[in-house]
C-alpha cells in the first residue's frame, strides 16, 4: 500500500459527547470506490477549540482480508514514521494507486485532550469507511449502458465481480475481480481445420468438419465461451475446447457462412475496453466441396490405417502358421521313429519266440522296454531283446 497522509476514508463514529468543542465537518459516503492503478481521495476535517482542546494523537489503520494493519501515528504534531504533520484540523489519508488488494475498512482515531470543569479529558473521535476496487472505470461502466447516478449503487454488484461479491458478507471486503479473456494478437480468428474430426453418436460414428475460433492464452474468470451463428441465424454453443480454441462439428450438408463470437452474457467481457476486437464476430464460409474433400480424405485415411492392420496381423498369423508346420513336422518324425523301432522289436520277439517254442515249448513276452522268458521249468527276468541270440548260434 502507498499512502499519502492527506485525506481520509469516513464513516461517522464518535465516542464523545455532543457538548464538547470537538466536530467532524464533513459528511463522507460509507462506501468508497476507486479504480485499480487510481488514486482514492477522501477529506476527513473536524474543529477543535484551540483555547481548550488540544489533539494528542492521530492514527491510521486498515482492516484488509480480516487483518489489521497500521498505517501511520502521530503524536503531538509529529509522526512516528518520520512524516510532516498536516494542520490538526485535517486528519487525512490518501491511497497513491489502489490494487484489488487494498479493498477493506479503513479507520482513523483522533485522540485529544480537552479541559472540562472537572479538569483534562483525554477523548477519542473515530471515523471508518469501506474501500471497494475495480478494475474496470465508471466512464466504462456508464458506456456499457450503466447511467452514470446509479454507479455508487451499482457498482458492489457489477458483473466484474465473482459471484460471492453479491452477498452483504463478501462486499463489506471488496470485489475480487477476475481477469479479461485474451488472445495471442487481441483478436478472434475462424478457420475451417484441415483435418475431419469422427463423431460418435451412440452406436455409430460420422466424419464431420471442424470449425475452430481462438486462438486464446486466457479464457478469463469466470472462464468465457464461444457461441457460433449459423448459415440459418440460429445460435449455436460450441462444442469443445482444445488448445487455445473452440470448436464446433458440422455435418456435409451444412454449409454456408458461420461467425463466432464470445458469449455477449460472459461477465468477463465487461472488463475489456469497449473497441476490444474480442467483442466483435469474425466469420468464416464453409464450401460443400472442402467439407467433403476432408470427409473423404479421412475416410481414406481410416480405410489405409485398417488396411495395414490387417496385413500385419495376416503377416503374423502367416509367421505363426509356419511356426506349427515347423513343430508338427517335428513330431511326425519323432513318431516315425518311434515306429521303426517298435517294428524291430516286435520282429525279435517273434524270432524268439519261434527258437524257445522249437527248443523248449517256452514263449516271449514283451513287457515294456524289457522282455520276459517263461519257461515251463521256472522264468527267466531281465532278458533283453539284444541279448537273443540268433537261432543258429543257439543250436
Amino acid at each position: 500500500m502507498n499512502f499519502i497522509l492527506l485525506t481520509v476514508f469516513v464513516h461517522a463514529v464518535l465516542y464523545i459527547p455532543d457538548t464538547l468543542a470537538f466536530k467532524w465537518t464533513d459528511t463522507v459516503p460509507e462506501q468508497v470506490s476507486a479504480c485499480v492503478g487510481k488514486p482514492a481521495v477522501f477529506s476527513w476535517n473536524f474543529a477543535v477549540d484551540l483555547e481548550t482542546d488540544r489533539v494528542f494523537s492521530t492514527t491510521w489503520f486498515g482492516v484488509v482480508n480480516g487483518h489489521t494493519q497500521d498505517l501511520a501515528k502521530a503524536r503531538m504534531g509529529e509522526f512516528d514514521f518520520g512524516i510532516k504533520a498536516v494542520p490538526n484540523q485535517v486528519a487525512a489519508l490518501k491511497l497513491k494507486s489502489a490494487a484489488l488488494s487494498d479493498a477493506g475498512t479503513y479507520i482513523v482515531n483522533v485522540t485529544y485532550m480537552t479541559k472540562t470543569e472537572s479538569g483534562e479529558q483525554y477523548l477519542t473521535a473515530s471515523r471508518s469507511a469501506e474501500l471497494i476496487v475495480w478494475n474496470i472505470s465508471p466512464s466504462m461502466l456508464e458506456s456499457r449502458g450503466t447511467p452514470a447516478k446509479s454507479l455508487e449503487r451499482v457498482l458492489p454488484l457489477h458483473p466484474c465481480c465473482r459471484e460471492t461479491c453479491g452477498s452483504r458478507k463478501r462486499r463489506k471486503h471488496g470485489c475480487d475481480f477476475t481477469d479479461a479473456p485474451s488472445t495471442t494478437d487481441d483478436q478472434l480468428h475462424a478457420v475451417l481445420d484441415p483435418k475431419a474430426v469422427k463423431i460418435q453418436t451412440g452406436k455409430t460414428s460420422e466424419w464431420r468438419g471442424r470449425l475452430s475460433c481462438g486462438t486464446f492464452l486466457g479464457l478469463g474468470q469466470p472462464s468465457v465461451s464461444v457461441v457460433w451463428k449459423a448459415p440459418s441465424d440460429k445460435t449455436l454453443p460450441s462444442t469443445s475446447y482444445d488448445r487455445g480454441a473452440f470448436h464446433l462439428d458440422i455435418d456435409r450438408t451444412e454449409v454456408g457462412l458461420y461467425s463466432c463470437q464470445i458469449d455477449p452474457k460472459a461477465p468477463a467481457l465487461t472488463c475489456l475496453d469497449p473497441n476490444s476486437f474480442l467483442l466483435s464476430n469474425v466469420d468464416v464460409y464453409v464450401n460443400q466441396a472442402d467439407v467433403r474433400l476432408l470427409v473423404l480424405e479421412a475416410e481414406s485415411a481410416e480405410q489405409k490405417a485398417e488396411n495395414a492392420e490387417q496385413k500385419a496381423q495376416l503377416a503374423e498369423q502367416k509367421v505363426q502358421l509356419a511356426e506349427q508346420k515347423a513343430q508338427n513336422a517335428k513330431q511326425e518324425a519323432s513318431i516315425a521313429k518311434l515306429r521303426q523301432r517298435l517294428n524291430q522289436c516286435e520282429r525279435c520277439v517273434k524270432s524268439v519266440n519261434a527258437m524257445l517254442a522249437r527248443k523248449r515249448g517256452a514263449q516271449i513276452q514283451v513287457d515294456g522296454v524289457q522282455t520276459r522268458l517263461m519257461l515251463l521249468g521256472g522264468e527267466v527276468k531281465g532278458l533283453q531283446v539284444k541279448d537273443v541270440q540268433k537261432d543258429s548260434e543257439l543250436k
